[in-house]
């Protein structure tokens, strides 16, 4: 940014805004605008997906073309009055609580404030321990980055960990939870990010899909539009949309 001379503003095409260097721009008085809310249904539809994808061990149903087998292995089981737990209830975490709520799944949630909505709030271990289908869905941050531990992993059993809205590998020790699916004591959901390997390559109940949580139709249209009039807003001096660390 430093060699783009008269730089008055920086107008993101996503709703992260962790990878830009908000200290420089809040120094040189550089105004960010980032694209909130845009993919809200689309990323909370696939976590659904991805629930019913473990569920239904669509993952080793693939893996072993689809041959019939009528074994205790391939036993699949239904999600209602099952417990979907939600790590951070903002815009996407409250849509997949919704959504697990309307298909029958009872909804837990951990928060780091006071949320006002029908759900129990829990603490992180007692999340790790009871819930069916776990649902990390906070924004990335220093601080967040740290909040799922080793500890609380290891307590999984026979749980599903399902993880769509971040890179895995920036938030917790995604090969802890690579090695107890391939060890078949929980199932594991996520995207693929870089050199990672194929779901093919790994066994158990493990769905690895490319990163097209957010990739719709009516998603990259409502992008495109709050981009254009985050520009506009800018050039006309009433940004919008403005980001800080604080937000």
């Amino acid at each position: 940014m430093s060699k783009i001379k008269n730089l008055k503003g920086v107008c993101l095409s996503t709703t992260a805004y962790d990878w830009i260097d908000l200290d420089y721009c809040k120094e040189n008085n550089i105004i960010v605008s980032n694209i909130p809310k845009y993919s809200t249904d689309s990323v909370a539809e696939y976590a659904i997906f991805l629930m019913m994808c473990l569920a239904k061990k669509f993952p080793i149903q693939s893996k072993t073309d689809y041959k019939m087998d009528y074994s205790k292995y391939m036993l699949t089981t239904e999600i209602r009055n099952k417990t979907a737990g939600i790590i951070g209830v903002g815009t996407i975490g409250t849509k997949i609580a919704n959504l697990c709520s309307s298909l029958g799944l009872n909804v837990i949630y951990w928060n780091r404030s006071e949320k006002e909505n029908n759900y129990k709030k829990v603490d992180l271990d007692t999340l790790f321990a009871e819930a069916d289908y776990i649902f990390p869905a906070f924004a990335t941050n220093e601080e967040t980055k740290k909040l799922i531990t080793d500890e609380l992993i290891k307590k999984m059993n026979g749980n599903a960990f399902i993880n769509v809205v971040n890179n895995p590998r920036e938030l917790y020790n995604h090969d802890l939870l690579l090695n107890k699916a391939e060890n078949e004591e929980i199932s594991y959901a996520f995207e693929l990010y870089g050199n990672e390997k194929k779901m093919y390559d790994y066994k158990g109940n493990i769905m690895a899909t490319a990163p097209y949580a957010f990739y719709t139709k009516e998603a990259i249209d409502r992008l495109v539009s709050i981009w254009c009039d985050n520009v506009i807003a800018l050039v006309n001096n009433e940004p919008q949309n403005v980001v800080t660390k604080e937000r």
